[in-house]
């Protein structure tokens, strides 16, 4: 604070000094002499004087000093090198604190001399010990006052403050009843006021709160009521798993349909359930069921605990219920809908008297065999098979032992080979798609035996020993012919080729062999 004060004063006496542009003041050294005895008689200030640029004092309060060269001074020397007024503390040769200031003193814009101004800090420093003395003292008057006050007024808010703990921690036990009273017009009756508000508040919606949630309880109850009751009613098994798949619940029904008794069922997981090898698809199903949000209806089957294989639709809903997940799956029976579906497929593909497939599969079976023969490059061959005088059987024996004939022919031709398909195309006729033949010879050998099983033994049928013979036609993929059509006809036309040669043989199509003329014939070999 003091070397404030002194730096101050300092710049203000240099700057008094240091008057830009005026010559005359230069120039006249009287009137400069006169000025600086003028500054001497400043309080503090011990020594002014002016030096020029070569570090010559030129003029000086104290006469004695003029002519003399300082340009070796320390201080002087760094005001010259920065060129700008300097300020620096040191003990002058009488051992006292002193401020030394050098101002440079501009004409034009140049500096031409500097003035250096010296100043006392000891009478400054008694003046301020004393200022000191007497802050500190007027600090302490004030402290103890401060202190008296505080503890006045600490005393009172402690008070308060102990009676708002008191408060707060009934308040925390759920007493709301306990408000506070304090005789004071100042803040503290404020504070009491506000935490009295604040309790009728959190009273009110503490019961409002109450309210709500023993509404909400008592519709939560009732909702569980009345699905438990849906869920103990329905007419359709329906259980829960968890995470783990582990039942959690089942209803009656789906007890008694699977033959399990809810304690039971607790005890079991979904892969009790699974047929036996098919725990893996159970799994892969199920695993992929609960990582899904939301409802999804699968195809499973199961098996209940006589063993029996049913065929289901499962419902299933994912939720999460107090941070775990769970499924609930309702179950549909379409055992009986699949069997049904089954036998109409079956209608559909198969000749309700042999049960072997009917045109339309084999017309289905024979597209997809020639489509992979022509990617392997491999052979097919279809054989058209005619029963010879197979009319005279139902005109002598009757179409009841007609067809008990057919159907054991039809058993003899299905036991060839298993990449074969065997058809019954209608009345007496039957063709055989044969896959991956290699030559004519495998060919032949097949289409013997065939015709030495239907030779080799008479047909006992109700009595009657019925011999049978049949003839033949073989058409060949792609030799004969790259499409259905063609290779049926083609087929046809070698198995009339047979009938001709006498039956109960085989003929390979030869194009250029077989005459339109023996087509007409067709009614005379039936």
């Amino acid at each position: 604070m003091v070397r404030q004060e002194m730096e101050s004063k300092a710049r203000l006496v240099a700057a008094s000094l240091s008057i830009e542009g005026s010559e005359v003041f230069i120039d006249n050294l009287v009137i400069i002499q006169n000025s600086l005895e003028n500054f001497t008689h400043l309080p503090d200030v011990s020594q002014i004087f002016i030096i020029d640029d070569s570090g010559l004092i030129i003029s000086a309060n104290n006469l004695s000093r003029i002519g003399e060269m300082i340009s070796d001074n320390p201080r002087f020397q760094s005001a010259v090198s920065k060129k700008r007024e300097t300020i620096e503390y040191y003990v002058n040769n009488d051992g006292i604190d002193t401020l030394g200031i050098f101002e440079p003193l501009l004409l034009n814009g140049k500096i031409t001399a500097w003035i250096h101004v010296d100043f006392s800090l000891k009478n400054m420093e008694d003046k301020f010990r004393t200022y000191f003395i007497q802050m500190v003292v007027l600090s302490v008057i004030c402290t103890l006052i401060g202190v008296i006050l505080t503890f006045a007024i600490s005393e009172k808010i402690s008070r308060v403050l102990n009676m708002l703990v008191t408060k707060f921690k009934k308040l925390a036990s759920g007493d709301f009843t306990e408000k506070m009273t304090i005789a004071s017009r100042d803040e503290l009756e404020d504070v009491a006021n506000s935490y009295n508000t604040l309790v009728d508040q959190i009273s009110s919606m503490v019961m409002k709160l109450e309210m709500k949630q023993k509404k909400t309880e008592e519709e939560l109850r009732e909702s569980e009521e009345f699905f438990r009751a849906l869920f103990e009613n329905a007419r359709y098994p329906i259980y829960v798993f968890s995470r783990e798949f582990k039942f959690v619940d089942a209803n009656p029904y789906a007890c008694n349909y699977y033959g399990y008794s809810l304690e039971e069922f607790r005890q079991m997981t979904l892969w009790d359930l699974a047929p036996p090898g098919e725990i893996s698809l159970h799994k892969d199903l199920f695993e992929k069921i609960m990582e899904k949000e939301g409802a999804l209806i699968n195809e499973i089957r199961q098996r209940k605990r006589n063993g029996q294989i049913v065929t289901s639709t499962v419902d299933n809903v994912t939720i999460t219920r107090g941070g775990k997940r769970f499924c609930v799956s309702k179950i549909t029976d379409i055992t009986e809908r699949k069997v049904a579906e089954e036998k109409l497929s079956h209608l559909a593909n198969y000749d309700a008297l042999t049960d072997l497939p009917n045109r339309i599969l084999f017309m289905d079976r024979l597209t997809q065999g020639l489509y992979q023969a022509k990617r392997t490059g491999k052979t097919v061959a279809i054989l058209f098979i005619d029963l010879d005088r197979f009319k005279s059987v139902n005109d002598t024996l009757g179409h009841q032992i007609g067809d008990r004939l057919l159907q054991a022919i039809s058993k003899i031709l299905i036991s060839g080979r298993e990449t074969d398909t065997v058809t019954r195309l209608g009345g007496d006729e039957f063709a055989v798609m044969l896959m991956n033949v290699s030559n004519r010879k495998d060919i032949e050998t097949v289409v013997k035996k065939i015709l030495n099983s239907l030779t080799l033994h008479p047909f006992k049928i109700e009595g009657h020993d019925i011999i049978v013979t049949a003839s033949v036609g073989i058409t060949l993929f792609p030799t004969d012919g790259e499409d259905i059509e063609t290779l049926l006809k083609n087929a046809d036309s070698a198995m009339y080729k047979a009938k001709k040669k006498g039956r109960n043989n085989f003929q390979f199509y030869s194009s250029n062999k077989v005459a339109s003329s023996e087509l007409q014939k067709k009614e005379m070999f039936e």
